[in-house]
């Protein structure tokens, strides 16, 4: 199983504990909710790329959303490693 990071921007800030409530439903895990700014971040957990991509469209589809991004990792070698 794989965890995703997301952010998610919502469409009306006066709807926000409605909204955080549907995608709890869809599985997703709110971990910063920013009510003020419209906008919460968490993570949902699939059990591969389709299943994550089919999560995306679910949250995404949820009355209220206006966006969804998936957060990227970013890897750096430590210092003195040789570089690939």
């Amino acid at each position: 199983m794989e965890t995703r990071r997301l952010t998610i921007t919502l469409k009306n800030p006066k709807k926000f504990d409605e909204v955080v409530n549907a995608l709890k439903s869809k599985g997703f895990s709110v971990e910063r909710p920013m009510k003020t700014l419209g906008i919460v971040s968490g993570s949902v957990t699939a059990e591969s790329a389709a299943a994550h991509e089919a999560l995306n469209q679910a949250i995404a589809s949820v009355e209220g959303v206006r966006g969804v991004e998936t957060e990227g990792v970013i890897r750096i070698a430590p210092p003195g490693s040789p570089v690939e």
